[in-house]
């Protein structure tokens, strides 16, 4: 007895056959992940929070612009600063922030000085006495809104005029997307 095989079956046999085939020969392309860019970090502004005798404290505003095609996470941000011969340590920040495609974000900091630091910083850095870094450290003082910090600075005090260098920026921040994450550095500055 001689079975024969409906064109039905063939049909079904033959079309099960080619998709299995085209399995085996499909190529999956890898999906690159797309390359991010560094965030622009600017300084927006930087405010006097508290200024007595024995430190200034400086809360500054920074904004950051996301130029990619899609939202970032800002995971850690760090930061130090420059101000004219004086430099300060800055922090590390965990922060959490979600920066949109094409938008901007902002977050504040906080930092202090003291003139007793700027003067031994002074003093390392130049090779002079304690004395004459207190008073390099008086005009930049008084215009941060300080109050006079040695009783025997008082002539000098009067005579400083004030200046204000810029306030210079140095560090990173690390974001990511999609499973990726890349650390920028980068440099802002601001003027009082």
């Amino acid at each position: 007895m001689k079975k024969t095989i409906s064109s039905r079956s063939l049909v079904a046999f033959l079309v099960a056959s080619m998709a299995i085939l085209a399995c085996q020969f499909t190529v999956i392309q890898p999906v690159e992940a797309q390359e991010l860019k560094p965030c622009q970090v600017t300084v927006v502004i930087v405010e006097t929070i508290f200024a007595g005798k024995e430190c200034v404290c400086f809360s500054p505003g920074f904004e950051l612009y996301n130029p990619n095609d899609k939202g970032v996470y800002l995971s850690k941000f760090s930061y130090e600063l420059d101000v004219g011969d004086y430099y300060f340590s800055g922090q590390q920040i965990p922060v959490s922030l979600y920066i949109p495609p094409k938008k901007k974000a902002s977050f504040v900091g906080a930092l202090p000085a003291s003139w007793a630091g700027m003067s031994l910083w002074l003093m390392q850095i130049k090779g002079i006495s304690m004395a004459q870094g207190m008073a390099e450290v008086v005009p930049l003082w008084k215009v941060w809104g300080g109050k006079l910090f040695n009783p025997k600075l008082k002539e000098v005090w009067g005579k400083a005029k004030a200046q204000s260098p810029e306030f210079i920026f140095t560090g990173e921040c690390e974001i990511s997307s999609d499973g990726v994450t890349k650390a920028f550095p980068y440099k802002a500055a601001w003027t009082m």
